[in-house]
């Protein structure tokens, strides 16, 4: 029997501002030009603007304005170092000549500034509403602004300086569905062909992901048994080998992963009624490191059908399936935007800590130091006094020991020695003296 997919669409008028509403603020200086200022303004209502069109498009603004910041920072200190190299600053430099090298080093980073990452590129258009200054500080100037935002050029923005310019190739989302049947077969719900069940399910989700995908994900496809197979091998890899040994088609590409079961409960044959439990879950892995991104668990549902003359209880099915996990499938879609990519991963063994809150403060400190470069990390193995921590990050291994040598004593509590052996990486903990006051 052929399948025909039917979908009820329920369709409303949307009616959306073709402008958001940005703000800004910027303290200027005595011979600051007028233009100097109001390129600075509309500068600040620009990142307002991008800040609030970040969220609407779900994506990570704290994140993406942390990397943004970072690696401007890094910027300014190139023209700082050029400019006092130009300028011959020293220790002997005069105040008047080292005044007037801060003011120029100030218009230097400014007008920077407003350049760096094209930010200027993701607004098509913008009004200015209002330009304002502080009656009690006159230095302080405002602006009041809206402009409409390119969502591509954004994203692509985005995740240039959240993914790196390595993730110019972006991958594949592939779909790997399993279809269980529970006290019921594909010829009683009147299938003649099992393919012929998943695939017209399976081609419609693909379609939904095809026409919603992020920026970041290419193409959308369905995980074929050659592919399986190589997926099967990659898995049995070590995690700190994946990342140099990740079969070419999964560069870049995630993996959905959805189970979905039909359960049979009842069957009234006196009034050809049917009762079907419906469940599902699922799970989004990144292959590039073989971590998952997040996990999805479908509402289950509990539906009888009266399978009446020119019913087809099989068309019901594939519809209520698909229709199923097609709820959490925006949800997916926010996790594929939000993924962290990686360069490089490396194991570090760290021993004699007191106790497990240590090990767990310090990845933590790993993490949020490290944010620049991606880094997320998480503990392996645990064994008598011994861990074994493995960190994935954006960069080379010379930055990773640089955050962990950065942290040796970045708190009281916690205190360590960095062993660099050449092949293996170890923290040892020291232990931390303790006074005690001694009463008389």
């Amino acid at each position: 029997m052929r399948i025909l997919f039917t979908l009820l669409l329920f369709t409303s008028s949307v009616f959306a501002a073709n402008f958001t509403k940005g703000e800004g603020k910027f303290r200027s200086q005595k011979d600051d030009s007028h233009d100097f200022v109001k390129k600075q303004l509309i500068h600040e209502g620009y990142k307002s603007i991008i800040s609030k069109e970040l969220e609407k498009m779900e994506l990570n603004k704290d994140v993406f304005w942390k990397k943004y910041q970072e690696q401007l920072d890094e910027k300014f200190a190139e023209i700082e170092k050029d400019l006092s190299e130009k300028l011959q600053i020293s220790d002997k430099t005069s105040a008047k000549d080292r005044q007037e090298f801060l003011n120029d080093l100030r218009l230097k980073k400014l007008n920077y500034q407003i350049q760096f990452g094209n930010l200027n590129t993701a607004i098509t258009h913008f009004v200015i509403k209002k330009i304002s200054r502080s009656p009690k500080y006159p230095n302080s100037r405002y602006i009041r602004m809206e402009g409409s935002v390119n969502p591509t050029i954004l994203s692509k923005i985005y995740y240039k300086f959240v993914a790196g310019e390595k993730r110019s190739d972006y991958g594949s989302l592939f779909l790997n569905i399993d279809y269980q049947l529970d006290n019921t077969t594909y010829t009683e719900l009147g299938i003649e062909n099992e393919n012929e069940f998943s695939t017209v399910i399976t081609d419609k989700w693909i379609d939904w992901f095809s026409k919603n995908k992020p920026v970041n994900i290419a193409n959308v496809e369905v995980l074929s048994s050659e592919n399986k197979s190589k997926y099967d091998e990659y898995q049995k890899l070590p995690s700190e080998k994946m990342l140099t040994n990740i079969p070419e088609v999964f560069i870049n590409s995630l993996l959905l992963d959805i189970e979905v079961k039909i359960v049979r409960k009842k069957f009234d044959k006196r009034k050809n009624e049917y009762e079907f439990l419906y469940e599902g879950a699922g799970y989004l892995k990144d292959l590039q490191t073989n971590k998952i991104a997040e996990v999805y668990d479908f509402n289950s549902e509990v539906k009888t059908y009266h399978v009446g003359e020119g019913v087809n209880l099989a068309n019901i099915i594939v519809n209520h399936v698909y229709r199923m996990a097609l709820g959490a499938f925006p949800q997916i879609v926010t996790s594929m935007k939000n993924i962290t990519n990686f360069s490089s991963v490396q194991r570090v063994v760290a021993t004699d800590f007191s106790n497990m809150y240590k090990v767990m403060t310090l990845v933590e400190m790993i993490q949020n130091k490290g944010i620049k470069y991606s880094v997320k990390a998480h503990i392996d193995a645990i064994g008598k006094n011994r861990a074994e921590i493995v960190i994935y990050y954006d960069g080379k291994i010379t930055d990773l020991k640089g955050i962990l040598n950065s942290l040796r004593s970045a708190k009281k509590d916690i205190s360590y020695d960095v062993i660099d052996t050449g092949n293996i990486l170890s923290i040892k903990f020291n232990k931390i003296a303790t006074s005690e006051k001694t009463v008389i």
